[in-house]
């Protein structure tokens, strides 16, 4: 039975506009939920920066050792978040999703009342462990539940969150040290907390799970292998030069750990990606997600080391100043989303990343000028913006409804390495070149690496041209 306000809207738009209506309704729930899980969890990854002098006064520890409450969220993240992924297409994208905010409120909540530094530190690893149970199932939501149509749509509006996260967080964090303390830092989450629980509870994705068991024996190696990765590029100048044996140590755990989760995937009847259900383009689109997250992360760490060593600017001049190349992702990110279509996929990306090399190639010569810096970096995020949301719908569409969720995790894993992977190798870069006193040729150079990723890049997209067999929208 209709309810009388019911019935008068099923009489004004009919039964099939109503429908169409409600579930408009539902999307609209579905891209708040996923969009805030992807804020909130990339809002984290960078709040804490400027929190750092303040923890390691408080603390009264040094800040090699503070900021492991950095490393640790990082490294969990991105070690963990395809064992998610694997678990929201068995047994719920919105159950994962959902446990990941009840977590992710728990940890924050012990991050401010935490009494001392170790506590600190393993609430932070607990909150990148919930922060990977939300990135590996945001995507996926909207790409089981929201309809074809308005899945480009969906996609920008997420990577314009996913920009805003690393830029809000600094910004956020400085205005709450400065009022509140830095509790506030970890409790400002309680509140988005809630909120997401309360739209989480009238979605539903019973109708997009696969039945296959979970084979935990790769996915531990594939997390070994990542966690050994990331922790080796975090420390590689420190083990090289001072610690060889864990350098090397650490060189044929990542050598032995990716050869055993290639070796057990292989047996598994459910392996995380199926070579036989993918095509060559699949890889590229891995490949190209890897590469952005390297570049992006080096245009995000080297131009404040750069301007406060060259231009002895202060860190909110900084902050400032670095807004530029995300700012470009930002307002890109959602136009573009608007043009994702199976004939606007690819071109989208070439045209994403040929801004992006245009953009670094001007970088390179642009010496001390710092407007043109700027201009360059707002160039840079145009690209961004243009390529991101066409990466993930190309890769996300690439694999059937229900192994969503595993790729979804595996392209943040990618990305996330990318990050980690590039703002180590910057930094390494702007070691060298401070110790040398040729930092702006070294700067110069982390352009040139990010020039030469970009290109190669392109390269594959022209060697592997799409057959129309292996069309990223050609699954449903």
């Amino acid at each position: 039975m209709l309810s009388h306000g019911k019935l008068n809207l099923y009489e004004e738009h009919g039964g099939v506009n109503l429908k169409m209506l409600i579930a408009a309704d539902n999307e609209k729930k579905v891209i708040f939920v996923s969009s805030l899980g992807m804020f909130l969890s990339t809002l984290d990854s960078g709040i804490i920066n400027v929190a750092l002098p303040s923890l390691q006064q408080h603390f009264k520890t040094t800040i090699t050792s503070i900021s492991w409450t950095i490393s640790l969220y990082l490294l969990v993240l991105s070690s963990s978040i395809i064992v998610f992924g694997k678990c929201a297409d068995r047994y719920g994208r919105v159950k994962v999703f959902t446990w990941g905010i009840v977590l992710f409120a728990l940890s924050s909540l012990l991050c401010g009342l935490a009494p001392s530094e170790n506590f600190l530190i393993f609430s932070r690893g607990l909150q990148g462990l919930s922060a990977a149970m939300l990135q590996a199932t945001a995507v996926a939501l909207i790409t089981t539940l929201i309809s074809k149509e308005r899945q480009g749509l969906a996609i920008g509006t997420l990577g314009s969150v996913m920009a805003a996260g690393p830029i809000l967080g600094p910004t956020i964090g400085g205005i709450l040290i400065s009022t509140l303390g830095w509790r506030w830092i970890f409790w400002i989450n309680l509140p988005i907390c809630m909120i997401g629980l309360k739209f989480c509870s009238s979605l539903n994705d019973s109708n997009h799970l696969t039945k296959h068991p979970i084979n935990f024996l790769p996915l531990l190696f594939l997390s070994l292998f990542m966690f050994s990765c990331i922790f080796l590029t975090t420390n590689l100048y420190q083990f090289y030069s001072k610690y060889s044996i864990w350098f090397y140590g650490f060189v044929i755990l990542i050598i032995s750990s990716f050869f055993l989760f290639i070796k057990y995937e292989k047996k598994s009847a459910y392996p995380i990606v199926s070579l036989r259900s993918t095509n060559k383009r699949f890889f590229v689109f891995l490949f190209t997600t890897l590469t952005f997250g390297i570049s992006t992360a080096m245009i995000l760490v080297v131009p404040p080391f750069f301007l406060e060593r060259i231009f002895g600017f202060t860190p909110w001049q900084t902050g400032f100043f670095i807004f530029c190349a995300p700012l470009g992702i930002i307002l890109t990110a959602r136009f573009s989303g608007k043009y994702i279509n199976p004939e606007r996929v690819s071109p989208l990306m070439v045209l994403g990343f040929t801004v992006m090399l245009g953009a670094l190639t001007c970088l390179i010569f642009s010496g001390k000028n710092i407007i043109l810096l700027l201009v360059f970096l707002f160039f840079y995020g145009i690209g961004g913006g243009l390529f991101q949301p066409a990466n993930i719908a190309s890769l996300m569409n690439s694999i059937e409804a229900a192994n969503q969720g595993a790729i979804n995790a595996l392209n943040r894993m990618v990305h996330n390495f990318g990050n980690a992977l590039g703002a180590s190798l910057a930094t390494l870069f702007l070691q060298v070149g401070a110790n040398n006193n040729k930092l702006v040729q070294w700067v110069q150079f982390s352009w040139g690496f990010c020039l030469l990723l970009i290109m190669i890049s392109l390269a594959c997209f022209y060697i592997f041209k799409p057959e129309k067999s292996d069309h990223p929208y050609a699954t449903s």
